[in-house]
């Protein structure tokens, strides 16, 4: 497999928490990969942000695609979380990550969303957007797969 995963930003332990979540993730969302590039940025959110992680994907080269599909991403996720919810968008950003792979997402040349074969305009709530939602159903089974497959502990060491 060619899995790149760069954690920049954060703490020592949230990059240790990032890889290991990460990696989960990847197992569980799509073994079958076999190229992968991504990027994890830790970082203090905007006040008036109301977000607290971002996925994208990160691709302008052709070898960043496997023929359709985008295999080169960036996600940013709040410094400022809890362990619990660190683990807990990551997660959620790892669904995106899926979603976008399996192209069920993708971004259109007009700036919109389309979901499997439906568009949607960048006007719809958010929690109306069937990726959002496929992603908040996922986390919390995802979250605690994650933590009791891992052993991730509070101090940000495995347990193994």
């Amino acid at each position: 497999m060619d899995l790149s995963c760069r954690v920049t930003g954060g703490t020592k332990v949230q990059k240790h928490i990032a890889h290991t979540t990460i990696g989960f993730c990847v197992r569980k969302l799509f073994p079958s990969i076999r190229k992968l590039d991504l990027n994890i940025c830790i970082k203090k959110f905007k006040a008036d942000d109301d977000a607290i992680g971002y996925c994208q994907v990160d691709t302008c080269e052709p070898f960043d695609y496997v023929r359709t599909s985008p295999r080169r991403f960036k996600v940013e996720i709040s410094k400022a979380l809890d362990l619990m919810s660190f683990i807990r968008v990551l997660c959620h950003e790892m669904v995106h990550v899926k979603q976008f792979i399996k192209e069920e997402l993708t971004d259109t040349d007009s700036g919109q969303s389309k979901w499997k074969s439906k568009v949607y305009s960048h006007n719809t709530p958010y929690m109306d957007c069937p990726w959002e939602k496929e992603a908040y159903k996922q986390e919390d089974a995802l979250l605690w797969e994650c933590l009791l497959t891992t052993q991730i502990n509070i101090s940000g060491e495995n347990k193994e």
